[in-house]
């Protein structure tokens, strides 16, 4: 698994190419990160205000949004996923990260049943790869401290 999580890391410094959202309203933001020394995309206001608290965060060494698509065989089937951000602190420590509003984490509507089976395939895939794993809501992004 070692191995296989330092492959991941030299892969995850290239964002993944996403399609903007094409339903009216969906948010999208492109915005300079200093820490990077590049553009890039977000997909919506809670990630955007995520990319602010990690491109405050002294501890936060370097990050990548959209940074990784993993896939895996559930009930036969091939499924797939996007994480938000991949973090790596200034310690070495390094996670993966999905952002969603705290309400899709116990909703019982059709996005939210998404994002909680979408949250649980990416918890399992990070723990079948030794990566640690962090959702994020704005509970913890909008307190305006570093996590």
């Amino acid at each position: 698994m070692y191995e296989r999580r330092n492959t991941l890391t030299k892969q995850l410094y290239t964002p993944l190419d996403m399609p903007r959202g094409s339903k009216y309203g969906s948010d999208y933001f492109v915005a300079y990160s200093y820490k990077l020394r590049r553009s890039i995309k977000l997909y919506s206001n809670l990630e955007y205000k995520n990319w602010l608290t990690l491109e405050m965060n002294p501890t936060v060494k370097t990050f990548c949004e959209q940074p990784y698509e993993a896939e895996m065989l559930v009930n036969g089937k091939k499924k797939r996923t996007i994480f938000d951000m991949w973090v790596c602190y200034a310690d070495g420590k390094e996670e993966f990260q999905e952002i969603k509003y705290s309400t899709y984490l116990t909703g019982t509507d059709k996005y939210s049943i998404r994002s909680q089976e979408q949250i649980q395939f990416q918890q399992k895939w990070c723990k079948l790869c030794n990566m640690p794993y962090v959702v994020r809501t704005e509970k913890e992004i909008e307190t305006g401290q570093c996590h």
